[in-house]
């Protein structure tokens, strides 16, 4: 064939950067839909999408993001920063795509998409040195996860892959066409897998050779992976990776330790480094903990039934939300496939022949490794299927924040599945017989393998046209491979491209035709136009002296409803469950009202029907928390006499307020009263806000039990409201800059001190 007498085509098609770039190809074409927009984004995706946009944008101008004033009428912004790991610096290619002129909905998929290549890419790399046999590390014998792989291919033709490269590529090609690509589009497993991927490719390259590039690769990783509320995750796959290979590799364990401690002594200073680093990376997750127990912010749906300390803690019940069950596998494995959504557990059908395929070749000691390791974590994720996470959620406090507990499967089952996979397939292409009789015999049996599975196809009913087409080519590849036809040998891996990825392509087809397509831009929060950009002071009034939001007849306390918002301040909550919905949209809709005359309010005494009737008549009479004090210490500020029925509703044309300056973490006034008045901006009180007049700091209070009021002087003045400590604004921007610090200095080393490894 001339094709073969080429060798420049022939290095290029056997090649592993022209594979790696070709299967990347492949999976952008199958996803090109959602990557473009044509389909949208589902689920957490659109939630991330929304709090990874909201932050950017507030840091495009300068401001570091720590309150959200339109997301249930202000909430500290905390909690969406620690789940999307706010410190990442790959999230500014967003930022930068942007600025490029790309529209950001563009510039996310497309960041999505590099994402999930630098975790597949972290992936291929991490199954090199899993399969890796030259020996040329000077600690390879204490590697984590290494074992010897007797490679035929070391003598073979140069151009052709090395033995290692081979199983890597194919673990890497069943990872990336599973689906965990998938749920890019309607889950947050992305922004976990990719810096924990990183972090074991890192742990097994040190585990290797002890270098000072590996440390710091090792370090950033867990930097990013600490940074989010719910490291849990990474933490429960952490445990379980060091029980089992403690209980199956003490003595590499015990060599391992002993070079590390070598490598510690020889670089005490980077040591040093990589522990402040980590320190300091912990401090946004401890400092938000922390927080979540003073109670000032709540999560309803999560917390009902709870009677712990933080807010975060979750009742049993609602920390198996989202676990395996019975008839999860059977549900997704083995269905008409044309049905395909996101969600769908799901691997390449050529796993499965595989497996059949490989259980006539040896079982070697890391498969046991793999088994417990994962074994562990899937009983884990059936919850409280078993006693075993009972045990964990009442012995292991963390077990208390976090739940769906299902993503194990995705995080780690998946990739040790194709791990596992592709070291059978490097076995069974291994084992060639030696005799014509030998090689007749097990192609016999591989013959009844592919007849079992395609019976199994058809008593299933509606498989795709990629299923037949997989297995058939699947015995023609071995057939070839076996009886020594040398195009099979030479160009296997691109081959077994094709085997792999005919079924998902197919699937993709599918999924796209399933899944929601993208309704522009009002499907997501914060597009277009921006809100949180300038103060929604309303161009006129809502209600008119004498009106009512509702009629008359409907004045009356509502009573108790279920919960209906995710996150709140405390007492934000505690009206939207007994306010009525409409008198309470209105009122928060007029952002700054004045007030003459002031209601004192115990902290356990709430008027719910003089409330309501305040509210929904626009009655000039405030209701103001005494916050622990007397009513003789606030005697001062209590007025005599009525100065109007109404309060006074501050609108762009009032000459009493005027805006001057607004982020979502500060607002700015100029007032100008004739008389002391009661200043109440309704947006949620929460004990970090502080308010100036005139620069100097005074008491903010909290009025009509959820929003800040401060009672002004006469005479004009500049009331600024403020959220947060100077202390904690200094620490964001600190550590955003310590982020981009540590990610351009490791990239800066391995580029210098780089080794080939492809």
């Amino acid at each position: 064939m001339l094709f073969l007498k080429n060798t420049k085509i022939d290095r290029i098609f056997t090649s592993p950067g022209f594979l790696l770039a070709l299967s990347s190809c492949l999976w952008l074409f199958a996803f090109r839909d959602f990557l473009t927009s044509r389909l949208a984004l589902a689920g957490d995706a659109a939630v991330y999408y929304e709090h990874i946009k909201y932050f950017l944008d507030n840091i495009s101008r300068g401001v570091y993001p720590m309150w959200e004033p339109t997301r249930a009428d202000g909430v500290p912004e905390e909690f969406f920063l620690r789940r999307i790991g706010s410190f990442n610096p790959l999230f500014f290619v967003i930022l930068l795509l942007n600025k490029a002129g790309l529209p950001y909905t563009h510039a996310y998929l497309m960041f999505l998409g590099f994402y999930y290549l630098l975790g597949m890419s972290g992936f291929y790399l991490l199954a090199k040195r899993i399969f890796h046999s030259t020996g040329k590390h000077k600690t390879d014998k204490h590697a984590f996860l290494h074992g010897r792989i007797e490679d035929a291919s070391r003598s073979k033709k140069k151009g052709e892959l090395s033995g290692d490269a081979r199983p890597a590529f194919v673990a890497y090609i069943l990872l990336m066409f599973s689906s965990l690509g998938t749920r890019l589009f309607d889950s947050y497993i992305l922004l976990v897998f990719v810096p924990m991927v990183w972090f074991f490719y890192f742990l097994v390259a040190f585990s290797q050779q002890q270098d000072r590039k590996h440390a710091l690769g090792l370090t950033f990783s867990l930097m990013i992976l600490v940074i989010t509320y719910i490291p849990f995750y990474f933490v429960t796959i952490f445990l379980c990776f060091l029980l089992s290979f403690c209980l199956l590799y003490p003595c590499r364990l015990k060599s391992f330790l002993a070079d590390t401690g070598s490598f510690i002594w020889k670089n005490k200073v980077l040591f040093f480094v990589c522990v402040c680093l980590l320190v300091l990376s912990l401090l946004p997750g401890v400092l938000f903990f922390l927080d979540s127990k003073t109670g000032e912010v709540v999560l309803p749906s999560r917390q009902m039934g709870t009677t712990g300390e933080s807010s975060l803690a979750m009742t049993i019940d609602r920390a198996t939300a989202g676990g395996l069950n019975e008839s999860f596998l059977a549900q997704r494995l083995f269905v008409d496939q044309s049905g395909f959504q996101l969600g769908d557990f799901y691997i390449p059908l050529f796993f499965y022949f595989v497996l059949l395929a490989g259980a006539f070749v040896s079982i070697k000691k890391r498969f046991f490794f793999w088994g417990v390791w994962g074994g562990v974590l899937f009983v884990i994720s059936f919850t409280d299927a078993t006693p075993f996470y009972k045990f964990l959620y009442t012995h292991i406090s963390y077990f208390k924040y976090f739940r769906n507990l299902e993503f194990f499967l995705w995080w780690l089952i998946l990739p040790l599945s194709s791990l596992f996979c592709a070291e059978q397939l490097h076995l069974l292409l291994e084992r060639v017989p030696e005799t014509k009789t030998g090689k007749t015999g097990f192609l016999c049996l591989l013959f009844v393998v592919c007849c079992l599975a395609l019976m199994f196809l058809r008593d299933q009913g509606g498989a795709l046209a990629s299923s037949y087409l997989v297995v058939g080519l699947s015995f023609v590849f071995f057939a070839f491979h076996f009886f020594g036809n040398n195009f099979v040998r030479r160009y296997g891996l691109l081959l077994l491209l094709v085997l792999v990825t005919a079924h998902p392509l197919e699937v993709y087809y599918h999924l796209s035709k399933n899944a929601n397509v993208y309704k522009g831009p009002k499907q997501y929060r914060y597009q277009e136009k921006t809100p949180f950009l300038n103060m929604p002071v309303p161009a006129h009034a809502n209600i008119l002296p004498g009106e009512t939001v509702v009629p008359e007849e409907d004045l009356r306390p509502a009573s108790k409803r279920v919960f209906d918002a995710y996150i709140g301040t405390h007492w934000y909550v505690f009206l939207i469950n007994y306010m009525p919905r409409n008198i309470l949209d209105a009122y928060v809709s007029r952002k700054f009202l004045v007030y003459d005359q002031v209601f004192w309010l115990k902290e356990d005494q709430v008027s719910l029907k003089k409330l309501q009737q305040s509210f929904a008549r626009n009655l000039n009479l405030a209701f103001v928390s005494l916050g622990g004090r007397s009513l003789e210490d606030v005697s001062r500020l209590s007025r005599e006499g009525k100065q109007g029925a109404y309060a006074k509703i501050i609108t762009k044309g009032s000459s009493g307020v005027q805006v001057l300056d607004f982020d979502i973490n500060q607002v700015k006034a100029k007032t100008n009263f004739d008389t002391q008045k009661l200043l109440v901006y309704n947006d949620n009180f929460h004990k970090d806000w502080r308010v100036f007049i005139d620069g100097k700091e005074t008491d903010l209070w909290r009025t009509n039990v959820a929003f800040k009021g401060v009672f002004v002087p006469a005479g004009e003045h500049v009331v600024h409201f403020r959220f947060g400590l100077p202390w904690r604004y200094f620490l964001n921007w600190f550590l955003l800059i310590l982020f981009f610090g540590t990610f351009f200095f490791l990239i800066t080393f391995y580029v210098r001190k780089t080794e080939r490894i492809v």
